[in-house]
């Protein structure tokens, strides 16, 4: 089975898998208590503005002529106006999903980057003292929920020491200011991811390097660093591949989190003050953007496994 023909039937069968989606997302936001058109007045809400923006912005429709009407508005991109802000949805969740972006493909490069060295001299080391402090930096990285981490660093190095700020976005892309505000967030996430994706690699490479290809390859007198480089690595890589996988998919999902604890502007600080403030339809653009990104994420994933493992493609075939 040729590439592009699993990336298509993969395609394919993400059609109902999407549409199954928004229609869970609308009938979750709807069943939730509280009318938007009386939360956003406040205390002092009078019921004949309720029932003009309720009218307005079309809550007195049937759930089905509203489902049907927000769905049309999906397919040409336009996922309406905020009910708190009355700005438009889209533009408002683009500019918050570049920040999380940014968060994220920061956070998961660099664990995986620190996992590598980590996993790989833990398994050629084992019971060593080197061993035995990465597994216990990994128990505890596994053990600390982001949140706890998260307030735990603001609090020593933002509040102690005083060289780091504890929330927000300071400063351009490329600025000082910005990288300082990105340390403690970005640490936050990679601590976790590291831990994951360096204790998948160490037993993935403990399995490879006792087989008897690598004993071989070191029987020819080849040293141990090519060993491990050309043999022992691209052999043991492909469960990493899916901790990486699952680790941004769990950046995806935590990004409320971590982001209400920092402040930091991204989708998922959008997210959670939509869904304070009764935001419909802004809440349902970030829970459709966050579950599509986790889908792509999972395709993403699948189609690299497919590229390095060919015989994934024709088992798939072969399962039809």
């Amino acid at each position: 089975m040729k590439m592009t023909d699993y990336i298509v039937s993969r395609l394919l069968q993400a059609i109902p898998l999407l549409f199954g989606l928004t229609l869970v997302i609308f009938v979750i936001l709807m069943v939730l208590p509280g009318n938007p058109a009386r939360m956003i007045q406040g205390v002092h809400a009078n019921p004949e503005t309720t029932a003009y923006l309720i009218e307005k912005w079309g809550l007195d429709q049937p759930l089905h002529i509203r489902y049907v009407r927000w769905l049309w508005g999906i397919i040409r991109l336009d996922f309406g106006r905020s009910l708190y802000t009355n700005r438009p949805v889209l533009p408002t969740v683009l500019s918050h999903l570049a920040n999380s972006l940014l968060l994220g493909i920061l956070a998961v490069i660099g664990g995986a980057l620190l996992a590598i060295p980590i996993g790989v001299v833990s398994a050629i080391k084992p019971n060593s003292k080197i061993d035995s402090l990465t597994r216990l930096g990994a128990l505890f990285g596994l053990s600390m929920p982001v949140f706890w981490s998260g307030m735990l660093m603001q609090l020593f190095f933002g509040v102690r020491l005083g060289i780091l700020p504890i929330s927000g976005m300071a400063g351009t892309i490329f600025s000082v200011d910005r990288l300082k505000s990105l340390v403690l967030p970005l640490a936050a996430i990679v601590v976790v991811g590291t831990a994951m994706d360096a204790r998948v690699l160490r037993s993935s490479m403990m399995e490879v390097v006792n087989k008897e290809f690598i004993l071989t390859a070191r029987a020819k007198g080849l040293r141990m660093r090519e060993v491990l480089r050309a043999h022992a690595l691209p052999n043991a890589i492909l469960p990493f591949f899916t901790m990486v996988g699952l680790h941004m998919r769990s950046v995806l999902g935590g990004l409320v989190v971590v982001e209400t604890v920092f402040a930091w502007p991204g989708i998922g600080l959008l997210f959670y003050q939509s869904i304070y403030n009764r935001d419909y339809p802004m809440v349902q653009a970030c829970a459709l953007v966050i579950a599509t990104g986790v889908f792509l994420v999972n395709l993403l994933v699948d189609i690299t496994y497919a590229y390095l493992d060919p015989r994934i493609r024709f088992e798939s075939t072969e399962g039809r």
